[in-house]
């Protein structure tokens, strides 16, 4: 019987045993793990053979032979209930970690708002020194009786010897761009998105905070300002580049404008006209025809299997890269009778490193036939066998914890093979925008479309179909509906791994 030891992230060791596969055919899970509760790796390794020795006499008196059919069929209804058991504790911690969030920016709300009262005491307070200093005025100039004007000088002095007119304030508080920026990067961050779109948003939105000045007030920018704004930035970037940096700066008003700090958000009707080298290509059918004749699809010719499963799992998704290079087996499911997967930042690990790009990323997605016909399910069906926590090969890579970086690097170099020019070529993500223009040339429902993808929600009626994610038999209608890249795959050889 083999056994394991591996050390966790917080430094402990444990040992994992498999079962063997009599067991795990009549319910018993793939393996167990043990606790060594020591980071010293002299003292784990003894600890290991002591625990070894035990779960194996332990596992060896499981005599599944002599076991009659009732105590077998006992087994594996247990075994089952354990998983449901595993499966709602998912959920469970899954609605205490969402709560926990909500708890913080509550508490983080309610701190704001109370000094926002805490301030607009101290403007009452203002005020009514202010009145205190009307009513002296209003009393000297009764006392001395002079002409209309000069009363009137006398009273406009003595408010700026006083109390100065740069200290009258309104009672509402105005944000500086750098308030605003510092609030919006926080929501931002209560959102969950990836580290790599909060830097991206940080840097582009820093650059208007640098042009227009930090201590600038928001109510005081005009489309004037915005417009200046576009052509300072315009110098010696992309029309793509400057369209991301004022998307950025759209966003940031956006989010003014929810909460009412600004009326207007002046960026939203900036447009910046691309040049057909800026915008990120589709596949073309002679393209998708191209990439799929080669032999990686039509022979099998692989040092990977994830070369053959990945471009034709993201064609048939309009999944994001990392999103798929980073499934683990759990993430496949069978909902209402309809193999699907789950694309989340949920992980039955405690050291998972998944991660989706914001709160609406999360999302079921139905497997769609031509996959299925090709053979995914069988792919899937030996990983979980061989007790596989990664469906993909794919590990994350870089500062980013980048999922699809492996693979795409692999990707270009055969695109490169196949005779496509890099920079004119299109890309692994160019998969996703392949199906957004299928969708839309399909005209399919644009609600359904955004839950496939995984788009941001902004309509009541997209709002409510995201909590019915179990309607999956009409995304799957979508689904085939919209996709169908049969003639492109003509040549696709299936079931790689059972030729």
């Amino acid at each position: 019987m083999a056994t394991y030891l591996h050390k966790n992230r917080n430094g402990n060791y444990y040992s994992r045993i498999p079962f063997p596969a009599c067991l795990k055919a009549v319910g018993f899970p793939s393996e167990v793990r043990f606790s060594l509760r020591t980071k010293d790796r002299n003292e784990a390794m003894v600890s290991n053979l002591e625990v070894a020795l035990k779960a194996k006499l332990w596992i060896e008196e499981i005599k599944v032979a002599e076991m009659s059919e009732g105590l077998k069929n006992k087994v594996i209804q247990k075994r089952a209930e354990i998983r449901l058991q595993e499966r709602m504790q998912v959920e469970i911690d899954k609605k205490n970690k969402q709560y926990i969030e909500q708890l913080k920016a509550s508490i983080q709300l309610k701190n704001q708002l109370q000094a926002s009262e805490d301030r607009n005491q101290e403007l009452v307070n203002q005020n009514q020194e202010i009145k205190v200093i009307a009513r002296k005025i209003h009393s000297a100039a009764k006392v001395k009786v002079e002409s209309n004007e000069l009363a009137h000088q006398k009273i406009t002095d003595f408010i700026s010897e006083n109390i100065g007119i740069n200290n009258v304030r309104s009672s509402k508080i105005i944000r500086t761009l750098e308030e605003l920026q510092t609030e919006f990067l926080a929501d931002k961050v209560r959102d969950q998105i990836v580290n790599k779109s909060l830097n991206q948003l940080k840097l582009r939105t820093s650059a208007l905070v640098h042009f227009a000045g930090g201590s600038t007030r928001i109510t005081d920018l005009t489309y004037g300002d915005a417009r200046n704004f576009q052509e300072h930035i315009t110098e010696g970037r992309s029309g793509k580049t400057v369209s991301e940096y004022l998307s950025a700066c759209s966003q940031m008003f956006k989010y003014a404008c929810k909460l009412e700090y600004v009326e207007k958000n002046h960026f939203s009707g900036l447009k910046v006209p691309n040049s057909a080298s800026d915008k990120r290509p589709r596949w073309t059918s002679e393209q998708l025809l191209n990439l799929f004749s080669c032999e990686i699809f039509t022979e099998h010719k692989f040092r990977n299997i994830d070369d053959y499963w990945l471009p034709l799992v993201m064609l048939h998704t309009g999944a994001r890269p990392s999103e798929i290079c980073q499934l683990e087996t759990a993430d496949y499911k069978v909902i209402f009778d309809t193999p699907s997967l789950s694309i989340t930042d949920d992980s039955v690990y405690e050291d998972s490193e998944k991660r989706v790009k914001n709160k609406n990323a999360k999302r079921i997605v139905p497997i769609h036939h031509k996959l299925i016909e090709l053979g995914f399910l069988k792919f899937i069906e030996t990983k979980v066998k061989a007790g596989d926590r990664q469906l993909f090969s794919s590990t994350p890579i870089g500062a980013d914890k980048d999922w699809s970086k492996g693979f795409t690097q692999r990707f270009s170099r055969t695109l490169t093979k196949l005779g496509l020019e890099a920079g004119k070529r299109p890309t692994a993500y160019g998969f996703r925008h392949t199906v957004r223009d299928e969708f839309k040339l399909s005209e399919s429902p644009k609600d359904i479309v955004t839950e496939l993808i995984g788009h941001e929600k902004e309509t009541f009626g997209e709002i409510h179909y995201t909590h019915s994610e179990f309607d999956i038999v009409r995304k799957l209608e979508v689904l085939h509906q919209g996709l169908n890249f049969d003639k492109e795959l003509i040549k696709v050889a299936s079931d790689p791994l059972f030729r």
